[in-house]
């Protein structure tokens, strides 16, 4: 890892720790003072609410609705404590070679898939102010509101606000998928390598 590495002040990454042999030796000797590996929010049962996602497999729609608190709950974290520069991994993501990033946007995705024009997955995000991370967290509340309190996945709803509200993004399209690896945050079976 190169070039972003020095600016990362703070590393968060997204891991079930339950039915899972994921190996985070990688990932946690990622050259960084504050490491902390976050326990997906708990699944919800009832998910008659929630607005049709990609997959209609229930296990899968509530893995993403668990991932979607996990990263607002995050971001929360980033506001409250006044954290600047802080890289979000969801665990399946292995970083290969350097990320370099646009300090200035208020998020940067680094492994992003285009499908029919759109940018998902957030395997891998990078948050450099709290105080931008503010006006994303409550854009997407607001936006939350507009939708009658029903939302998509977490990489959806950040590319839907981001072309309603024209926030300052950047997306690398950066995403290898390997149909062999079982994901355990529930992303069909994606290995997402950044390189």
């Amino acid at each position: 890892m190169s070039g972003i590495e020095e600016d990362i002040e703070h590393i968060f990454i997204i891991h079930r720790k339950q039915d899972t042999e994921r190996d985070l030796t990688k990932l946690l000797q990622l050259k960084c003072n504050h490491i902390e590996v976050i326990e997906p929010e708990k699944q919800i049962e009832d998910i008659s609410s929630y607005i049709c996602m990609h997959t209609k497999k229930i296990d899968k729609r509530r893995a993403n609705i668990s991932l979607y608190y996990t990263h607002m709950k995050l971001l929360q974290k980033i506001i409250e404590e006044k954290l600047n520069n802080v890289l979000i991994l969801e665990d399946d993501v292995i970083i290969e070679n350097g990320l370099d990033y646009d300090k200035n946007v208020m998020c940067y995705v680094f492994n992003s898939t285009i499908w029919n024009g759109r940018y998902y997955e957030t395997g891998c995000n990078m948050y450099p102010s709290y105080k931008k991370t503010k006006i994303l967290y409550d854009t997407l509340l607001e936006y939350r509101k507009v939708k009658k309190n029903k939302f998509r996945t977490i990489d959806s709803e950040l590319y839907r606000c981001v072309v309603k509200y024209n926030l300052d993004f950047k997306f690398d399209n950066k995403v290898i998928q390997n149909k062999s690896y079982k994901s355990t945050l529930g992303n069909n079976g994606k290995k997402n390598f950044i390189h």
